[in-house]
């Protein structure tokens, strides 16, 4: 007997995280439009006062955010990513840093990606943090299409997957003034604002509890080249893993920028996607 042979209509509906539903709930998630919301990061340092998960856990918690407009499934979050850079997050130098090689990840991604689809998903959507992974997200999906593993089960044509690598394209200079209209360096480019301004003001409203805002500081690396060395110079390393002005950071900042990510990346699902809203 089939698996979908014993999902009953009207079956009761939990999540929006995949982890926590059992089968037959993910089957009439997927069964009802919803798409699969997949966040992919790195287990990185991100400095003395924020934690390795910085990567996945803000594009996991703004789907979550996400969840509550739209109807979606949130797989578990890609925790490991591409080889961490020097100039763009320290690098590997620093304890707890962990990569992926980039082989390694695109066949992650081509397998995750074509197990949702053959799960039901009519849709995916696929939201990296990790700059690294940039793309080797897009190989991977490609891998999957070539292989046809993005071919619907039920015979209904393709699965559309969305993939939105660099969530910050979405938005103008202007739009992302605040938060560094009283930086003393100005904008430092989205390289530069590893552990910074950007990112430490999201956890600082994402996840408050994670912050160890007695260890926030300012740090940059004494070199900050347009290009990447190998093997790298000790001076293109911030010592202490931040690679900008922390200090500037607020949760009012934090709160407006993840307002902004999730009114943005709302529109863009519902446009290229078209999922029912949230149950």
């Amino acid at each position: 007997m089939s698996a979908t042979a014993h999902v009953h209509e009207g079956a009761p509906m939990h999540g929006p995280l995949m982890s926590e539903m059992t089968w037959p709930e993910v089957d009439a998630a997927a069964r009802a439009g919803a798409v699969a919301l997949w966040s992919v990061g790195a287990t990185e340092q991100h400095g003395p006062h924020l934690p390795l998960s910085v990567d996945h856990l803000i594009p996991l918690e703004l789907s979550l955010r996400i969840a509550r407009r739209l109807h979606v499934v949130i797989p578990p979050p890609q925790a490991f990513g591409n080889r961490s850079r020097p100039l763009s997050g320290g690098g590997p130098s620093f304890p707890g840093t962990t990569s992926l090689r980039a082989g390694t990840l695109v066949q992650v991604v081509r397998d995750v990606v074509g197990q949702l689809a053959a799960g039901g998903f009519r849709s995916i959507a696929v939201l990296n943090w990790h700059g690294e992974n940039v793309n080797l997200l897009h190989e991977g999906i490609e891998l999957a299409r070539e292989a046809g593993d993005l071919e619907r089960p039920d015979g209904g044509g393709p699965v559309r997957v969305m993939l939105i690598e660099r969530v910050f394209n979405a938005f103008s200079e202007a739009e992302m003034a605040f938060l560094f209209e009283d930086a003393r360096e100005g904008f430092p480019g989205w390289p530069a604002e590893h552990a910074a301004i950007m990112e430490t003001s999201l956890m600082l409203a994402l996840r408050p509890d994670l912050v160890r805002r007695e260890l926030i500081a300012d740090d940059r690396a004494a070199v900050r080249p347009f290009y990447d060395l190998t093997p790298t110079p000790p001076e293109h390393v911030a010592a202490s893993g931040v690679l900008a002005e922390a200090s500037r950071a607020s949760v009012a900042k934090g709160e407006r920028l993840a307002a902004l990510i999730v009114d943005r990346l709302t529109a863009a699902i519902s446009e290229a996607l078209d999922p029912p809203a949230a149950p």
